[in-house]
């Protein structure tokens, strides 16, 4: 019989797989896609260990919630924030947030990538600067003008940083590198 750990271990890697392929194709990652593995991901943690678990899975999305700082300077989309979601339940606090700081460091590497393989690196550059004053200014309504919600490099697909810093935070644990 499977564990329930293994379950959800088999939840989130087809869950990032799956995500990665959407983002890739249609540059989003569905509701359809991160709201079951959310729930299920509550559901298994509570089945598990009970209340002191699900509490923990929800703390999970709690620490996944800090992608909502991105999110309000529109350098994620909401869909990546709830796929953020999904991995914070699935796997509790500490493991999400290492994910959370390999993802945004893969996202960089994979951002200068991306401008640079479209010849818009400066633009780019430009464009996160601009992004950060936004984050900075997140209450308020509008974005620092020049900061197009879509650069000339093209929306960039998230899902694939997620899963790469999913797997850093994985192997920095397997490590023994961190809690």
């Amino acid at each position: 019989m499977m564990s329930l750990d293994s379950l959800r271990l088999g939840v989130l890697v087809v869950t990032l797989a799956a995500a990665c392929a959407a983002d890739v194709r249609r540059r989003t990652v569905p509701n359809a896609l991160t709201f079951p593995a959310l729930l299920l991901g509550l559901t298994l943690a509570g089945r598990q260990g009970g209340a002191p678990e699900l509490w923990r899975a929800l703390a999970g999305v709690g620490v996944a919630s800090l992608a909502l700082l991105p999110y309000a300077g529109r350098m994620l989309g909401a869909g990546d924030v709830k796929l953020l979601w999904a991995v914070g339940a699935l796997t509790g606090p500490p493991f999400t947030l290492w994910a959370l700081l390999c993802s945004a460091l893969a996202g960089g590497v994979l951002a200068l990538a991306w401008a640079a393989r479209r010849g818009v690196l400066a633009h780019a550059l430009r464009s996160a600067a601009l992004g950060g004053q936004a984050m900075l200014a997140a209450r308020s309504a509008r974005a620092p003008e020049g900061l197009a919600a879509d650069s000339r490099a093209g929306r960039m697909p998230y899902a694939p940083a997620i899963a790469l810093g999913v797997v850093a935070a994985a192997g920095l644990r397997h490590w023994g590198l961190v809690p």
